[in-house]
């Protein structure tokens, strides 16, 4: 028997019953096309069957009926079937399950078997939703005569169902069942007990008649409505409610708009109040508008907000007019909520009213209105704005100062930069600054007449604005406007902005171009100021003067020079620097060539390494300092060359130097073990036999180590941490640290004065080296810390340096039943370990990696 899902089957027979065959033709694509005995074979054990049980058959009957439906005769055959499974003997989840299928397949023909069931406790409710999702009329027919023959669940579940099929012909009946729970009951405060049944028969009802709509549901919920009880009222308003936003769907808005505005005058909920409010909107009724002006002129505050958020939403010009009409005779609060909706429209046609209310008395309405402003004005509003974001302060100025910028149509922009060329100080400052943030283009020309304006703030001003607007052609006035300066603060200031402007500008070398004009011409301050402006311009025509600026006589021109040439991009001016570095008369110059120097010899580039290696011995000979020594041996560590390791080797002998030419030694020699295994082990041994810091020593006996190692017996043993503190984070126990897993780890309370972790063997075993993978690279793992054998310090290690978080530490060779960390400095927080190995001397070691986050 061929097997399918139940979710294969019930989507199959969705597809069936929206009409489409597309998911049963790709179920009948997978498999052969079933059979009607094969179907009947399945039907067979319905009967039988109860909740709890394999239902495979059913499953297959489900995934079956669909596809076979297809074809009419057989669609007759399966329904017939299918009657006389539910008339027949059976279970009733047998028979729930035909209901379900005739619901898809049924016809006229299955109405009366179905019928028969509605009045049953057990099947009603499956029997019901068959007939309620069959098109034909004499289902509805069914669900209709069952209303008087059931109560309780059951009648609540045939109004629901006739509800849902907005069936017409029920209203007279419905009507009816509502009206058995009109009246208050005698003696009780109806608000305060549960509803009885009739009154949970009668709001069912009621909802019933709101989803089927129409006039007659309408006239017979407004009867209902009249004289229900408490308990039903609500109800009813819900069903008026949702009745009258049928009615407008069907195009009667004047009849729906009359019961929106009852229920918003009458009812005292406020849910049902803003319902109605909504319903009147959608309408387009002029008495909305007027009901939200209504609204926001009364003494209820928390209608307010309704009623501005429903001015946003109404549609109209006309509907602005008659909101802005009402702006000044609201209170402040509510003006404040209306001009935040008149903003939302956008709607000019508001504009003068808001234009009024941004120079009325209250605060927060000035505010509101200027804000709005922003939304709905235009060029008129420029001359307002402008002045509070000049002479205003606080939340006054600032929403002026956005109105500024937000404003939009065509002649804001001119406006704005005519208003920044000529007027109050103050004034054009401000439009001047706005022209930059609205990104103004169009407003150069303006701008660079304004750069050389008499007044000093508006020259200024000016000028920080081209350098946020200025292009490749408006690039020579500006750096004009740099040689022309006469204080040092404007010249400063102009460089910046040219700078910023060239940042912009493509073609880098007319950039230059414009920037180096009239060089050879200008007075040395100009000169200095021109040559630090090129140092940000990467194109070869910027190093032509910088190179003539380090031999000038004036010592500006040289310092600017000089420093440009350390601080460019790439290697280029690499001879000039080191030529520098070696005769200039200043030790600043000398230094800050050097440093260019070594930077741009670490760059990336497809130079030999070896020839790398001697620009870096070049370096190394004229560094003064160690600190320039050691920007020399951290270069030298990317350097894979012997030249660069003999280079590094030999600065072993400084004790300033000894730990970073270490680990630049050893960096190079890891990088060259794999072509010359013997050269690299021997430059590392060397570094041990020499070096006398600890740190030094480390670091070239762990690299040892990663060479000629050994196999770690670390999980074969029993970890503890006898130090009494509790596990920390996302930790796992004390053996994490040695289960051969490094996605577990070891952790502890953070920041403790002393940590102890402690491996004990069943038997002594014979231990070379120990291994440490910490939580992450120089974060959360153990810095200083002795290695204990049998409670004897064996290593004291100060200030590790981990390779991509891995950590080797040689002991030489020992017999220990325990090895013990006490751990005094950790990287982070605490010292975190993913694993500790522990290694006998001899074989080979393989390195472990931090998982992958």
């Amino acid at each position: 028997m061929r097997r399918v899902t139940l979710v294969a089957g019930v989507a199959a027979l969705a597809a069936l019953a929206c009409g489409t065959a597309g998911l049963s033709s790709r179920v009948e694509a997978a498999e052969p096309a079933p059979t009607m005995a094969e179907l009947e074979a399945c039907l067979a054990k319905v009967p039988a069957f109860k909740y709890g049980e394999s239902r495979a058959a059913l499953a297959d009957a489900e995934r079956m009926i669909p596809p076979l439906a297809q074809d009419a005769a057989q669609r007759k055959a399966i329904e017939k079937r299918l009657i006389a499974l539910l008339d027949g003997e059976g279970t009733n989840d047998g028979k729930a399950f035909v209901c379900r299928q005739l619901s898809f397949v049924g016809s006229a023909e299955a109405v009366p078997s179905l019928a028969k069931l509605l009045p049953d406790k057990e099947m009603s409710h499956h029997a019901r939703i068959a007939l309620e999702r069959m098109p034909c009329p004499e289902a509805l027919a069914a669900l209709r005569e069952a209303l008087g023959k059931v109560q309780g669940a059951l009648l609540i579940g045939m109004i629901n169902s006739l509800g849902e099929r907005k069936d017409a012909a029920s209203v007279p009946a419905l009507a009816k069942l509502v009206g058995g729970a009109s009246a208050p009951r005698e003696g009780t405060r109806d608000r305060d007990v549960p509803p009885t049944a009739d009154e949970a028969v009668a709001e069912a009802a009621v909802a019933a008649l709101g989803k089927i709509g129409g006039l007659d549901a309408v006239k017979a919920i407004a009867a209902v409505r009249a004289k229900a009880s408490e308990k039903v009222r609500p109800a009813a308003t819900d069903a008026w409610l949702l009745a009258a936003d049928g009615l407008v769907a069907a195009g009667k808005k004047a009849e729906a708009a009359a019961i929106y505005k009852e229920v918003y005058d009458g009812e005292k909920k406020e849910h049902l109040r803003i319902a109605a409010f909504r319903g009147l909107l959608a309408t387009g009724d002029e008495a909305a508008w007027a009901l939200i002006i209504r609204t926001l002129s009364t003494d209820e505050p928390k209608m307010w907000g309704t009623a501005a958020q429903f001015a946003r939403e109404i549609p109209g010009s006309e509907a602005t007019k008659a909101l802005a009409a009402a702006l000044g005779k609201l209170k402040p609060e509510a003006q404040v909520l209306l001009l935040g909706a008149l903003a939302a429209r956008g709607d000019a046609a508001a504009q003068p009213a808001v234009l009024e209310a941004a120079e009325g008395k209250e605060e927060s309405v000035r505010v509101a209105a200027l804000s709005a402003l922003g939304s709905i004005g235009d060029a008129s509003s420029v001359a307002m704005l402008a002045d509070v974001a000049a002479k205003g302060q606080g939340a006054e100025q600032a929403a002026a100062r956005k109105g500024l910028v937000m404003l939009r149509g065509k002649d804001v922009d001119p406006a704005l930069i005519a208003a920044a060329g000529a007027g109050e100080v103050a004034l054009r400052a401000e439009v001047i600054r706005v022209l930059a943030t609205r990104n103004t283009v169009a407003a150069v020309p303006t701008l660079l007449k304004a750069a050389e304006d008499a007044d000093k703030t508006i020259r200024t001003e000016a000028v920080n604005v081209l350098g946020v607007l200025a292009d490749a052609k408006a690039l020579p006035a500006l750096v004009k406007l740099l040689v022309d300066a006469k204080a040092d603060d404007e010249r400063a200031n102009a460089e910046k902005a040219v700078v910023a402007a060239c940042r912009r500008v493509e073609d880098k070398d007319a950039a230059a171009s414009a920037v180096r004009a009239g060089f050879m011409a200008a007075g040395p301050v100009v000169r200095a100021s021109q040559l630090r402006v090129l140092a940000k311009i990467p194109s070869a025509k910027a190093l032509d003067p910088l190179r003539l600026g380090m031999m000038d006589a004036d010592a500006a021109v040289k310092d600017a020079a000089i420093r440009g040439l350390a601080e460019w991009p790439d290697s280029a001016p690499m001879p000039a620097l080191i030529k520098i570095a070696g005769t200039a008369e200043s030790p600043v110059h000398k230094v800050l060539a050097l440093r260019g120097f070594i930077r741009m010899a670490a760059l990336p580039s497809e130079r030999p390494a070896e020839q790398t290696a001697k620009l870096l011995a070049d370096a190394l000979a004229l560094a003064a300092s160690p600190e320039d020594k050691k920007l020399v041996l951290a270069a030298l560590a990317n350097v894979s060359h012997q030249a660069a390791l003999d280079l590094a080797i030999g600065c072993l002998g400084d004790a300033a130097l000894e730990v970073e030419a270490a680990t630049a030694a050893v960096q190079i020699a890891k990088n060259l073990r794999k072509t010359d295994r013997d050269m690299a082990k021997a430059a590392l041994q060397k570094i041990v036999e020499v070096c006398k810091t600890p740190a030094a020593r480390q670091t070239a006996e762990s690299a040892l180590l990663v060479v000629d190692a050994a196999l770690n017996i670390a999980p074969q043993g029993k970890a503890t941490s006898p130090d009494g503190h509790e596990s920390d984070g996302g930790a796992g126990g004390d053996q994490a640290a040695i289960d051969g897993d490094p996605a577990t780890y070891w952790d502890e309370a953070d920041g403790q004065k002393l940590y102890r972790l402690v491996v004990t063997f069943k038997q002594p075993e014979r231990i070379g080296a120990i291994s440490i993978l910490g939580y992450q690279h120089h974060q959360y793992a153990p810095k200083d810390f002795e290695v204990l054998a049998d409670d004897k310090v064996v290593k004291k290690v100060e200030n590790a340096q981990y390779d991509d978080n891995f950590l080797v530490i040689a002991l030489g060779e020992l017999t220990a039943k325990a090895v013990e960390l006490k751990i005094t400095g950790y990287y982070g927080n605490s010292p975190a370990i993913r694993e500790l190995g522990i290694y006998p001397p001899g074989g080979k070691m393989l390195k472990m990696e931090t998982p992958k986050k």
